[in-house]
Parts: C-alpha cells; sequence; structure tokens
C-alpha cells in the first residue's frame, strides 16, 4: 500500500485505547465522588489523570526522540522535497535542519495543497493524530481536576 513505515501506529492505535479507558474511568470517579465523600477517593480521583498523563507522555517521548529523523530529515521530508518542493520550503525555510511551525499547521490542515495525493494525505493524518494525543492526554489533567474539585466541593457542603 504504502512504502513508508510509519512509526508507532499499533502504540497510537492502542494509546487511543487506553485514553479512552482511562477518561471513562476518570469522569466515572468523578461522579462516584459524588456518593463517595472520601478523601482517600478525592486523591485517587485527582492523581489518576495525572498519574496517566504523565506515564503516557513518558512513552509517547521515547517514540517521538527514536523517530525524530521521520518528519524532520528522513524519508517523510524526502517524499515531501521531492514530490512537492514548494511545500518543502515553506516547511524548512533556511534549510533541511529548519521548521516553520504555523506552516506545519497550515500543511497538516491541508492549506497547500489539493487533497489528491494518498500518501501526503496519510501523513498529514498521521501527524494530526500525534498532536489530537499530545492534546488528549495534557487536557484530561486539568478538566478532570477542576470537575473534581467542584464536585468535592458541592458533594462535601464546606
Amino acid at each position: 500500500m504504502f512504502e513508508f513505515n510509519f512509526p508507532g501506529e499499533l502504540f497510537k492505535k492502542n494509546a487511543f485505547r487506553w485514553l479512552k479507558l482511562i477518561t471513562v474511568l476518570c469522569f466515572v470517579s468523578a461522579i462516584l465522588l459524588v456518593f463517595i465523600h472520601n478523601k482517600t477517593f478525592f486523591l485517587f480521583s485527582l492523581l489518576l489523570p495525572f498519574a496517566n498523563s504523565f506515564v503516557i507522555n513518558l512513552i509517547f517521548i521515547f517514540i517521538i526522540v527514536s523517530n525524530l529523523n521521520k518528519f524532520g530529515t528522513g524519508e517523510i521530508s524526502l517524499f515531501i522535497k521531492d514530490n512537492f518542493p514548494e511545500i518543502w520550503r515553506k516547511l524548512h525555510p533556511l534549510g533541511r535542519l529548519s521548521y516553520n511551525i504555523f506552516s506545519y499547521w497550515a500543511f497538516i490542515n491541508g492549506k497547500y495543497d489539493d487533497g489528491n495525493d494518498e500518501k501526503l494525505n496519510h501523513i498529514k493524518k498521521d501527524e494530526k493524530s500525534k498532536i489530537y494525543f499530545i492534546l488528549w492526554t495534557n487536557l484530561l489533567v486539568p478538566i478532570i481536576w477542576i470537575s473534581n474539585l467542584i464536585i468535592f466541593k458541592f458533594a462535601s457542603g464546606s
């Protein structure tokens, strides 16, 4: 199908399953907090998303670092450079080791191409899933913390 070996496909699939499970657990613990007025359970429900975020981010950092070469200077970058030189120049304005984050956002949102190339669409989809994964993991903590604090405050009556 594709000649690229996209790194971490199995990890991303399992990580999104894990995030769905941990999100459900976090919200269930927040709901149970209404009925269980225990400070130990309150601490558990506060620490659950934080511990998850720390572990997942640590694993994800190892995967990003081990595959850092793939997008910046590796086979994906060479594919874009050879087949879409105008996009590559926007992504790397000062050469192969430079990087323009604003152009990157425009690239993954399809602003620089017509969307007809299947390989390029797969690259953009892969990059978007990495961003969603990081956002989901890191935004889960404050959302759960705020909801748990509000629930515990009103449930305990103090």
